[in-house]
């Protein structure tokens, strides 16, 4: 029985793409049905092509459903923002017990290799989760994981992109897409999306406040990294390592007693960190 994988682009307020078997060849006939909140389905039929295109939906969270004769893909949330490029397969001849069986087991593998740095065979075993059931966020997570650290960042980019299409009421994601666009030199994108991880998730505001202040200095913005620091510090998310990073933007700009009781802090929470040693002679230096 065939396999079929299902291409989507998702643009703001439209669902667009093109499904295609696993050999590449265009598969017709999927219905692709949107089910607004509050409004009635909307639905179209790939052409000839495997493309298909849908249009005026509300901006926001939404069920998607693509079937073809017997076999349903339920995505229970899709978030419908932006351009995005979503990957699908369904395996019609699994039944429901042995598609969970094989997910617990490839997640259950795959972290493991990733625990050792194995990272094409923990790409592997994601993916033959995904297989099995490809609305997986966390496995679309963990792939992109693998291929970041097999330093394959653009695959990374879209494996991460597809677990927060999949899964957008967790902050985990896009804080993870932030930070493989900063890897790649992307800064200003990359702050976008730690701000929306803010969003969704306010209790890790400290962490991902964080991860903007180094944006905004990669982007040589000093003034708008220091602000962010300052509002991450009273949040116990921030790493202790945004203490030194704020010290010593502080006293760059001669602002010492400020930088100095940063830099304390930063000692109390990490006496022995990677820093301290920076941090005390930066003391000593702004108390002489």
């Amino acid at each position: 029985m065939e396999i079929i994988a299902a291409t989507v682009v998702i643009a703001l307020a439209g669902l667009s793409g093109v499904v295609r078997a696993p050999s590449g060849l265009p598969e017709s006939g999927v219905t692709v049905e949107v089910a607004p909140m509050g409004a009635e389905p909307v639905t179209v039929v790939t052409d000839a092509e495997g493309r298909f295109t849908l249009s005026g939906l509300p901006d926001g969270v939404h069920p998607v459903r693509l079937r073809k004769g017997r076999t349903v893909v339920e995505l229970p949330e899709v978030a419908v923002h932006e351009n995005a490029e979503v990957l699908l397969f369904w395996n019609p001849a699994l039944t429901a017990d042995v598609r969970g069986a094989i997910v617990a087991d490839a997640f259950q593998t795959g972290t493991e290799l990733l625990s050792q740095a194995r990272y094409d065979d923990a790409a592997q075993e994601f993916l033959r989760g995904l297989w099995a059931d490809t609305a997986q966020s966390s496995l679309w997570a963990s792939l992109g994981l693998a291929h970041v650290g097999a330093a394959r960042l653009e695959d990374g980019l879209f494996a991460t992109r597809m677990a927060m299409t999949l899964s957008p009421r967790e902050g985990a994601y896009p804080n993870n897409v932030g930070s493989i666009l900063f890897r790649m030199g992307r800064h200003a994108e990359a702050i976008a999306y730690y701000e929306r991880a803010a969003q969704v998730n306010p209790g890790g505001r400290g962490l991902y406040l964080f991860n903007i202040a180094a944006c905004q200095y990669a982007l040589g913005r000093a003034e708008d990294a220091v602000r962010c620091y300052r509002e991450a510090s009273s949040d116990p998310t921030m790493p202790p390592s945004g203490f030194y990073y704020l010290g010593s933007l502080l006293a760059a700009r001669g602002e010492r007693d400020e930088a100095v009781a940063s830099l304390q802090q930063y000692l109390r929470v990490q006496p022995s960190g990677p820093f301290a040693e920076s941090a005390r002679v930066l003391i000593e230096k702004l108390s002489g």
